[in-house]
């Protein structure tokens, strides 16, 4: 009886394997590192056609870098005091990451032919 089991058992994860392989050949193909650039082309295609946009903005910003700048420039805040009632929202490209210690980072941030 038992060796009925085990080789009922042998026999359906042989069929079980026979099954992933016929269907994995796709995702194998979708995997090829030879074929990155081809997928990817592929699937920014279909997002497209879907009527979705591949490439979505996270947020909205509120200043671009210059007017930031120029707004937050004089502004005076006292040592330890935070101004949670404005929230800013910036973007651009960032060109540098420094750290000055385990928890200080420093974060330079270039736009709108200007850097923060």
């Amino acid at each position: 009886m038992r060796e009925k089991e085990v080789k009922a058992k042998a026999k359906e994860e042989e069929k079980a394997k026979k099954a992933a392989e016929s269907s994995s050949t796709k995702v194998v193909e979708d995997l090829d590192p030879t074929k990155y650039t081809e997928n990817r082309r592929q699937w920014i295609q279909e997002q497209r056609d879907g009527g979705k946009n591949p490439y979505p903005h996270k947020f909205s910003r509120t200043h671009r870098i210059d007017a930031f700048r120029a707004e937050y420039k004089d502004k005076v805040i006292e040592n330890g005091k935070f101004i949670e009632e404005e929230k800013v929202s910036v973007t651009g490209r960032i060109i540098g990451i420094r750290g000055a210690g385990a928890k200080l980072i420093f974060i330079d941030l270039e736009g709108d032919s200007e850097k923060i």
